[in-house]
């Protein structure tokens, strides 16, 4: 089995303040994590830097449909067998079920509660 500290988590998301609180609450427990503010950055950390997990936040600025960005990434990068969680403030059960189906791992609901991130997350990267 391995370890937390063995696992590779992304996390993308505009909020600086979002960044900074995951990337804390996911060092806390051990994972190594690597933070970026836009699908750009996201996607050339991804091309030198292989995650186990992706935590995506699905409305940012940058993008036109942060679905476009999610399955870019099942798309190019799903050989690798990256989880991906989307975390949005998004309740809209559609779009939820558009997401699920097509192959997010997870959905998290923001504001984040932290024991719920985390045992969410913790379930998703095994």
């Amino acid at each position: 089995m391995i370890e937390k500290a063995e696992k590779n988590i992304l996390v993308v998301d505009d909020s600086q303040t979002n960044l900074v609180l995951l990337e804390a609450m996911l060092s806390m427990e051990r994972y190594l994590v690597k933070t970026a503010c836009s699908e750009g950055i996201a996607l050339r950390i991804m091309k030198r830097w292989k995650p186990d997990m992706i935590i995506i936040d699905l409305l940012m600025p940058e993008l036109n449909d942060g679905l476009q960005f999610f399955n870019l990434i099942k798309k190019e990068f799903n050989h690798n067998n990256i989880k991906v969680a989307v975390v949005s403030a998004l309740r809209d059960r559609d779009v939820i079920g558009r997401i699920l189906s097509d192959g997010a791992d997870g959905y998290i609901f923001k504001p984040v509660d932290v024991k719920m991130i985390i045992g969410k997350i913790n379930k998703i990267i095994g």
